[in-house]
């Protein structure tokens, strides 16, 4: 199996079973990852990964730095451009971890990032790839506005963001110079949203769902060309003769779902 480009392991395995896979180092793609069942060392070895899914308990306190050497990086490809994690279940293990930025310390090439997990805090942007062009986030527990931290990423194109905890979100002037499409969804304790004039000059698509608590769109919004919103307390403000329509008038594409609700 030395030879072996793609491997999709089962979403779940016997507790007993412990896969060894540091010999595949050919791989490509490596998909339904998790420490229970894998070493988190063999990932040093798998040095042409391109795509990586990590689906269940992903314990990075079990690295055995003794072993390795002191901070090791802990995947081993520079040419890994997909990374996901996925812990629906387990997603405490990962949230714990002191150490969560190394898991990126290497991953200089990533473009797209998945992480759907109990996450308090992100990563400093310094430990995420600048070519990052792709990033949906589904974080339990983050408090902290995550949007000082990926302003910064100066490819970012598509972000959506779902289960963000706070209640107030900030952009500043000159973030997100490239960013075409955001979603913020599920965002339940969101009440307020500021944008500062130059923020996001590329945005041409916004949509909004499931934000019951955020009634007024940001002032700052002037290049949207699609804007999907859900609920009557936006169509209400931002229909002709509504108080916010000046903000959209603008915008050839304004779709609304769900008007019934809230």
């Amino acid at each position: 199996m030395e030879q072996l480009r793609h491997l999709y392991l089962p979403w779940r395995c016997k507790s007993r079973t412990k896969l060894k896979l540091g010999t595949l180092r050919k791989l490509l793609t490596l998909v339904n990852f998790n420490t229970k069942n894998c070493y988190l060392k063999d990932l040093i070895n798998m040095t042409n990964l391109r795509e990586l899914e990590i689906y269940g308990p992903f314990n990075i306190e079990n690295f055995n730095e003794e072993e390795l050497g002191e901070n090791p990086p802990i995947i081993g490809s520079k040419y890994l451009h997909s990374l996901s994690i996925i812990n629906y279940i387990w997603r405490t293990r990962i949230s714990r971890s002191k150490t969560f930025g190394r898991l990126f310390s290497g991953c200089t090439s990533i473009c797209k990032l998945i992480i759907v997990s109990n996450i308090s805090k992100l990563p400093d942007c310094h430990s995420l790839s600048s070519n990052l062009a792709d990033i949906k986030l589904s974080l339990y527990n983050l408090e902290e506005d995550p949007m000082p931290t990926l302003e910064k990423l100066a490819n970012l194109r598509i972000l959506k963001l779902v289960s963000f905890e706070g209640k107030e979100m900030f952009c500043s002037a000159q973030g997100f110079p490239k960013l075409e499409s955001l979603s913020l969804s599920g965002l339940h304790n969101l009440k307020e949203w500021n944008v500062d004039e130059g923020a996001m000059p590329s945005l041409q698509r916004l949509e909004i769902w499931e934000c019951r608590q955020l009634k007024m769109l940001p002032e700052g919004l002037r290049f949207i060309t699609t804007l999907s919103l859900m609920g009557k307390t936006f169509k209400h403000r931002l229909e002709e003769g509504g108080e916010d329509f000046y903000k959209v008038k603008h915008v050839p594409n304004i779709i609304f779902h769900a008007c019934y609700l809230y």
